[in-house]
């Protein structure tokens, strides 16, 4: 498997930016602030998983969608949570398949944690730093 082209903003933090290489086509993320309404009957999983993007930097319109079925596959995978009947355990095993899917993009599993890129935070000045600034 081919590995996953860095974004600008990766290679920037990295250092690794050189202009030969530079996208000026890359798309900008619009980042949300807060977490919008959820779709109806999805209130019970929207704030969990729509939080822990929010915090991380994660909750972007174009995720949206895929959160939505997300939340969608986790209620009915609810719903089939004590089925016994074959053929509920075999769509049952799928939802949970789906759910995986879905975490993992979405960054949601600890595996996929290691996909997160944190900023890293200008360290803060003290004074004699300030003074020999100067």
């Amino acid at each position: 498997m081919a590995r996953l082209r860095k974004s600008t903003k990766q290679k920037m933090m990295q250092g690794t930016l050189r202009p030969d290489r530079l996208n000026s086509d890359e798309p900008v993320l619009n980042h949300l602030k807060e977490i919008p309404k959820p779709p109806q009957g999805l209130n019970k999983y929207w704030h969990d998983a729509a939080m822990f993007l929010l915090n991380n930097n994660l909750l972007t319109e174009s995720i949206l969608p895929i959160l939505i079925v997300y939340c969608n596959t986790l209620k009915d995978w609810e719903r089939l949570k004590d089925a016994t009947e074959p053929k509920d355990l075999r769509l049952r095993m799928q939802f949970e398949n789906q759910i995986i899917k879905l975490a993992n993009s979405l960054c949601i599993t600890p595996d996929s944690h290691s996909k997160i890129i944190y900023q890293s935070k200008e360290p803060e000045l003290n004074e004699l730093d300030e003074i020999l600034k100067m």
